[in-house]
């Protein structure tokens, strides 16, 4: 769910709640019917179908047990939202050239003969093939650049290791040369195993 999906829910909260208290509490049919309408549209914004029918369906009936004028778009209001339960179960999916319902087992429009866009299939598709790319692309890069980085750490340590044995007492020397390969070697294996845990995960993404 998106960031401002979730802001919008919570800010609607508040709304539902009252309309809520409204139907439980309220004697008077006109306004138990107003709170029914209104929270049925509200679970149409969050995509909640089946309980927006609900909602509709009972405004509907003590509309017609009362004997009075309802809204004219209630019965619209009703069939879009079994319409949109039906796309949202995948039983049905509508052309997008002719607004033309066609069940789910075909992939070209009954009617204008339009074919089915899978904008969401065709986007995850993309992601998921410029993710794997990525991972090919560091899997050669990775191995390669630690492979640059020892040998030129190799490089600096001989020469390192060569002056200090030519300006120093022979075990001073090795004995630092000793600590430093240790030292150098642990260093540069975890800084290795950090970038392939933590860094190579965050350019994947």
């Amino acid at each position: 769910m998106k960031r401002d999906e979730r802001i919008r829910i919570k800010q609607e909260e508040p709304d539902m709640q009252r309309l809520t208290e409204i139907i439980e509490k309220a004697v008077e049919p006109a306004l138990i019917y107003k709170a029914l309408v209104e929270l049925g549209d509200l679970y149409v914004k969050r995509q909640e179908y089946e309980k927006a029918i609900g909602f509709y369906m009972h405004a509907e009936e003590i509309c017609e047990r009362n004997k009075f004028s309802g809204l004219l778009g209630l019965s619209f209001k009703i069939k879009r939202a079994e319409k949109e339960n039906r796309v949202k179960k995948g039983e049905i999916w509508v052309c997008m050239e002719c607004s033309f319902d066609n069940p789910s087992s075909i992939t070209v429009c009954k009617n204008c003969g339009h074919a089915k866009v899978l904008r969401k299939s065709i986007k995850s598709d993309l992601l998921k093939q410029k993710q794997e790319i990525k991972k090919d692309v560091l899997n050669i890069i990775f191995p390669v650049a630690a492979i640059t980085a020892g040998l030129h750490l190799i490089y600096f340590l001989l020469h390192l290791f060569a002056f200090l044995y030519s300006h120093m007492a022979r075990w001073l020397s090795c004995s630092l040369i000793l600590v430093f390969f240790a030292l150098t070697i642990f260093f540069f294996i975890k800084l290795i195993v950090f970038v392939k845990n933590t860094v190579v995960p965050k350019l994947l993404k």
